[in-house]
C-alpha cells in the first residue's frame, strides 16, 4: 500500500522533532568539552538525514504519483529542491549553512570548492567510509557521500537513455554508474551558534523541550489526519459529480442496480423511455419496474450469477415494460463497477430500439450493437482513467495549502501548480469531449486529421491499455487529412484494438503484450495497420471473421459483431478496403507472430 503524502510528511516532521530532543538529552550527560564536538555532529548528521529525508519524498512523489518528468515539473528534481532548501535555510540561519556539491555538477551553484573537492576524492578512495568531520579554523565542516543509485541512473545514466527534458536541458554528468560517487552533502557550523546552545541548557529545559516536542507531534498528527479525510472526501465527491455529469448527457438509458437489484442509479434518458422519476423508485426492485413477468426468474438468476459467481451478462435486445404497460424493445449491454468501498453496482445501458424503419433496423442494430460492446468496458474503466490526474490535482492544490500555511509558497510555484491543474483539468474535459463525441452517432461526411482522430481512440481506450499491461507501439505519419466519417473510423478503430486486446487475454502473457499502429500514405490513398503478437488466426477462423455473429468467445465475452460492422463501416460506407492476415515480424530484437488487420481509404 502506497502510504498517503501526507503521512510522508508527519513522519518526516516527527522524527526531525525526536531526533532534536534525543539531541538535547544527549548534551546533559556529557562533559562540556565532548558536547561541542557532538553536538555540532549530531546536528550535522540530523541536517544531513533531513536533506536526504526531503530528497526522497520527492522521489517516491514522481514514482508513486506517475508525474511526467517536463518543464512544469523539472524544478522538483531532488538536486534543485535541495538547493532550493539550502537557500532558504541558509538565509535564516547565520551560524549554519549546507549545500549539495559535485566535481561534475550540471549547474555551477553545486561546483565544489578546493577543500570539498579534496574531500570528493577521499570518498572515492574510501568507499566504506560514512562521513567526513573535521575542524578548520574555529568552523566544523560534515560530509556525507552521495552514490549514484538505480533511480539516478535515469537522468545520469547513458545520455541517450536520458528523458528528453534533461537532455535538452544539460550537456554533462552523464555516463554514470551504479555505486559512482555524485557527490557530497556539506554542512558548515560555527562555534558561535554552539556557545549559545550549551548556555541554555537545564534538567528544567529538558523536561519542557520533551513535552513541548510530543505535543507538537500529537497535535500534527491530529492536523494530517483531519487533511486525509478532507481530501479522501473531496476526491470522492468530485469523483461521483463529474461520472453524474457524464452519465446523464449520454443519449442512452443507463441504470444502476446494487447486489438486491435495488435502484441506485436512473438518468435522464432512462426516465424518458421507461417513465419512471428516479425520486419515485429509489431502492425498488428491478424486476418490479421493467421485466416482464415471463423473464423475471431468468433475471433474478442471472443477477445473482454475476454477483456471486462473476458470470458475466451478455449484451443482447430485450423486450422491456414502461410504466404505462407498454413494451419497449431496447438493445441492453452491462458492466460492473465496483466503487472504494468494495461495493459493487450493476450498470445497465439501454438503446431504444422503437421506430427504427425496417429497412435500416437490421445495420442500426448491428452498428449500436458493436458500439455498447466497446461503451460496457469504457464506462467500466472510466474511473481508472480519471484517478492520476484527480490525484495530481488534489496533490498540487493540497500542497500549495500545506506551503501557505508555512509562509513557504512563492509565485512563481504558485503559477506552476495553477498551470498543473488547469492542464489535468483539461485532460479531463478533453476525456469527456472524446467519449460524447464517440457515442453521439454523429454521421457526417467531413475533412478531418487522421492523426487527430488516433489520438481520439487511444484517449478512449488508454484506461483499458493500462489495465491490461499492453505496449502500444505508435508510428503515425503528421499530416494526413481525409474527407469521410471520423466518428464510424474510431468505432472500427476501438473494435479492432478489442479484438487485439482478447486475443493477447487468451494468450496469457502478461509481460509482453503488444499493439501496434502505424500509418502512411500510398498511391493517394491512406493505409492504417493495426498488428498483435498474440499469435495470430486460426487458419480455419481467418476467412470468416467478418461474418455477422461468428466468434470464437464464450457467449457471455463476444458478440460477433464488432469485426462485421468494421467491415461494413469501411467498405460500404466509407468506399474503402479492410483485411487480415497473419504476420511474423522481429521487435527489439525478438520474434513475434501474430494478426495484422490493414485498412485502406481514399484521401480525396
Amino acid at each position: 500500500m502506497i502510504m498517503n503524502k501526507h503521512y510522508k510528511i508527519f513522519f518526516a516532521l516527527s522524527i526531525i522533532l525526536i531526533i532534536s530532543f534525543t539531541m538535547k538529552v544527549r548534551q546533559e550527560t556529557i562533559s562540556e568539552d565532548d558536547i561541542k564536538r557532538l553536538s555540532i555532529q549530531y546536528k550535522a548528521k540530523s541536517l544531513a538525514d533531513l536533506l536526504m529525508s526531503f530528497r526522497k519524498v520527492y522521489q517516491d512523489i514522481f514514482i508513486h504519483e506517475h508525474i511526467k518528468l517536463d518543464k512544469s515539473t523539472i524544478d522538483f528534481l531532488p538536486v534543485k529542491t535541495t538547493n532550493k532548501i539550502a537557500e532558504l535555510f541558509s538565509s535564516n540561519n547565520i551560524y549554519t549553512k549546507f549545500s549539495t556539491l559535485s566535481d561534475r555538477p550540471r549547474n555551477s551553484i553545486n561546483m565544489a570548492n578546493k577543500r570539498q573537492l579534496k574531500t570528493i576524492e577521499t570518498f572515492n578512495q574510501n568507499k566504506k567510509l560514512e562521513y567526513l568531520f573535521e575542524e578548520i579554523d574555529g568552523t566544523y565542516y560534515y560530509s556525507q557521500p552521495l552514490y549514484i543509485s538505480n533511480l539516478c541512473l535515469k537522468c545520469h545514466g547513458e545520455k541517450e537513455n536520458a528523458p528528453t527534458i534533461i537532455k535538452d536541458n544539460y550537456n554533462k554528468a552523464y555516463n554514470y554508474k551504479l555505486g559512482d560517487l555524485r557527490g557530497i552533502i556539506d554542512i558548515e557550523l560555527k562555534q558561535t551558534e554552539i556557545s549559545e546552545i550549551l548556555t541554555h541548557k537545564s534538567e528544567q529545559r529538558i523536561i519542557f523541550v520533551s513535552f513541548y516536542i510530543f505535543f507538537l507531534i500529537g497535535i500534527l498528527y491530529l492536523y494530517t489526519r483531519y487533511i486525509i479525510k478532507l481530501d479522501e472526501e473531496k476526491d470522492e465527491k468530485h469523483e461521483k459529480e463529474t461520472l453524474d455529469i457524464l452519465l446523464h448527457s449520454l443519449p442512452m438509458a443507463v441504470q444502476g442496480y446494487n447486489k438486491n437489484r435495488e435502484v441506485i442509479y436512473w438518468n435522464k434518458t432512462s426516465e424518458k423511455i421507461y417513465g419512471y422519476k428516479f425520486e419515485d423508485i429509489q431502492n425498488h426492485k428491478l424486476e418490479d419496474l421493467i421485466i416482464p413477468d415471463f423473464m423475471k426468474d431468468d433475471v433474478i438468476k442471472a443477477i445473482d450469477d454475476w454477483y456471486i459467481n462473476d458470470i458475466h451478462i451478455p449484451a443482447r435486445e430485450l423486450p422491456l415494460i414502461k410504466k404505462d404497460g407498454s413494451t419497449i424493445f431496447v438493445y441492453s449491454s452491462h458492466t460492473m463497477v465496483t466503487e472504494k468501498s468494495g461495493e459493487k453496482i450493476m450498470f445497465c445501458m439501454d438503446i431504444d430500439l422503437t421506430g427504427q424503419k425496417e429497412s435500416q433496423k437490421k445495420d442500426s442494430i448491428l452498428s449500436e450493437q458493436s458500439k455498447m460492446v466497446a461503451m460496457g468496458e469504457m464506462i467500466g474503466n472510466i474511473a481508472h482513467q480519471w484517478r492520476q490526474p484527480l490525484s495530481v490535482i488534489s496533490t498540487a492544490s493540497t500542497g500549495m495549502k500545506i506551503q501557505k500555511e508555512f509562509g513557504a509558497l512563492s509565485d512563481e510555484q504558485f503559477d506552476k501548480n495553477c498551470e498543473l491543474i488547469n492542464d489535468n483539468a483539461q485532460y479531463l474535459s478533453r476525456t469527456i469531449d472524446d467519449f460524447k463525441n464517440f457515442i453521439k452517432g454523429d454521421r457526417t461526411k467531413k475533412p478531418f486529421v487522421l492523426e487527430d482522430n488516433i489520438n481520439s481512440f487511444l484517449n478512449l481506450v488508454n484506461a483499458s491499455v493500462k489495465n491490461h499491461n499492453i505496449e502500444m507501439v505508435i508510428d503515425i505519419q503528421k499530416d494526413i487529412e481525409l474527407t469521410g466519417y471520423e466518428n464510424e473510423l474510431t468505432q472500427c478503430l476501438i473494435n479492432i484494438f478489442n479484438n487485439a486486446k482478447d486475443a493477447l487475454k487468451e494468450k496469457n502473457n502478461q509481460d509482453n503484450m503488444l499493439i501496434f499502429i502505424s500509418t502512411y500514405t500510398e498511391n493517394n490513398n491512406v493505409i492504417i495497420q493495426i498488428k498483435d503478437n498474440a499469435g495470430g488466426i486460426p487458419d480455419n477462423v481467418l476467412p470468416k471473421i467478418f461474418e455477422p455473429y461468428f466468434t470464437t468467445k464464450h457467449k457471455s465475452q463476444g458478440t460477433g459483431l464488432g469485426l462485421h460492422m468494421t467491415y461494413n463501416l469501411i467498405v460500404d460506407g466509407m468506399g474503402g478496403t479492410v483485411e487480415a492476415n497473419n504476420v511474423n515480424y522481429n521487435y527489439k530484437n525478438n520474434d513475434y507472430s501474430g494478426a495484422e488487420f490493414t485498412i485502406i481509404l481514399s484521401i480525396s
